[in-house]
């Protein structure tokens, strides 16, 4: 590929996975992975973690700085055992800096665990900022990487702090809420996905409400199980395309698909008329392209830190290539065919 077109193409690609992408929701979420802890103190859980580089999940609990913070597989299986060090509320990935940040109780500000060679978090770290740059001393953040900013959602509206400056920018009100006693009055989601960035609970109907963060508006209501024990206060959270519901008596965080995957790892979405069908089966993939039979087309896969994983050119409809070396996560497949770029997201597992 020319150096120019590729830069185009990442750039693309990029700007629709840090804000812009297009995702199908599911509008009923479905039951996935769980995370227990093995610490046996504290009870407000508060946010899950997804490290793409090493396929980790973090959580923690809320509270003190005696609480732990706990490394687990991609599968849920416990690695490793922390604490926090820093009595901690909201926890997310960031992708620019590949490393685990957690916004503080009050006026404790930003906190940066350390991860070892291995990826697993440490019960050492630093304090960034040390200010209370949110909403309400209990409000657990989401970074909207996208915008590099904090987001909290406070009484009906969601507040914006730089993430560089811990600074405050503003605030949006939400509209679509049917009843604000019914929403989770902590804690805030942020999925990326356009027009759906942003994502509340309504603890008492068991709801997901997506929302955009341009305009403020209620553009989705995804339904939980009516199993789902949720909550008022903290034990909501989003990581790898998951939303996550804590358990206090379990001590398990247990997460619900709410973007599209079938059991068998079909996508069938569309650009502008051009189809594409993009098949998973042991570690394999298939990408087909409808009205393709004579064109030379190009394929890439970029992981979330912009690096580019694969590359292959082919001609005609169909192309396979192994991604049993890529580690499980969120990946974005780009297409270059003819005239059109075509971008999506997908889940390696």
């Amino acid at each position: 590929m020319r150096p120019l077109f590729f830069m185009v193409l990442l750039a693309i690609c990029l700007s629709g996975y840090s804000g812009h992408s297009q995702c199908e929701f599911l509008l009923n979420a479905v039951p996935d992975l769980t995370l227990t802890f093995v610490g046996t103190s504290g009870t407000n859980g508060s946010g899950v973690a997804f490290n793409p580089h090493d396929s980790l999940y973090y959580a923690l609990i809320a509270g003190s700085n005696s609480y732990p913070l706990e490394t687990f597989s991609n599968t849920g299986v416990p690695l490793f055992q922390a604490t926090t060090n820093f009595d901690s509320r909201g926890l997310w990935w960031n992708p620019e800096l590949a490393q685990i940040e957690a916004n503080g109780y009050s006026s404790n500000g930003l906190y940066l665990p350390a991860l070892n060679v291995s990826g697993y978090a440490q019960s050492t770290g630093v304090v960034v900022f040390s200010s209370m740059s949110q909403p309400d001393v209990q409000s657990c953040g989401a970074l909207d990487y996208s915008s590099n900013e904090m987001i909290y959602y406070y009484n009906g509206s969601i507040f914006r702090y730089s993430r560089p400056s811990w600074n405050a920018l503003g605030s949006l009100p939400l509209t679509g809420i049917a009843n604000l006693t019914d929403i989770n009055s902590t804690s805030v989601i942020f999925t990326g996905c356009v027009g759906k960035e942003i994502g509340l609970l309504d603890y008492v109907n068991k709801d997901v409400l997506l929302f955009s963060k341009t305009s403020g508006l209620l553009t989705m209501t995804i339904h939980l199980p009516t199993t789902a024990i949720t909550s008022n206060m903290f034990r909501f959270s989003y990581a790898n395309g998951k939303v996550w519901l804590y358990d206090v008596t379990s001590r398990t965080w247990y997460s619900y698909r709410i973007i599209y995957q079938t059991t068998t790892g079909l996508e069938a979405l569309a650009d502008k008329g051009q189809n594409i069908i993009i098949i998973q089966s042991n570690g394999m993939m298939q990408l087909s392209l409808n009205n393709n039979a004579r064109k030379q087309s190009e394929v890439s896969i970029i992981d979330l830190t912009g690096r580019q994983v694969i590359n292959a050119e082919f001609e005609g409809s169909v192309v396979s290539f192994s991604t049993s070396k890529l580690s499980p996560g969120l990946y974005m497949v780009c297409v270059n065919s003819g005239n059109a770029v075509i971008s999506r997201k997908v889940m390696i597992e």
